[in-house]
């Protein structure tokens, strides 16, 4: 997998990856990321960062807010915070 591209943006890191016979858009915001794939055919480089408007970088923001939530609420109960095993 390769790096081909990396898009400013003021809220969050964006790359968009090449692997085999795909496209990986990636959205990194703090500890939250958000992967789409797309497969030869379904859309070029070019296709995608055309793809990045404002609809879909609001979906985007709609997910994060959504991850970040369920993050915090999994910390908070008791849930968060599992008994392992010890394996070693």
């Amino acid at each position: 997998m390769r790096i081909v591209a990396e898009i400013p943006h003021p809220r969050y890191k964006i790359t968009i990856f090449k692997s085999g016979y795909r496209h990986l858009l990636k959205f990194e915001k703090g500890d939250l990321e958000q992967v789409y794939r797309y497969q030869d055919g379904e859309g070029d480089l070019k296709q995608i960062k055309a793809m990045l408007d404002i609809p879909f970088l609001s979906a985007v923001d709609k997910i994060f807010e959504q991850m970040q939530s369920t993050r915090k609420a999994h910390l908070a109960s008791d849930s968060g915070h599992p008994e392992w095993d010890e394996i070693i």
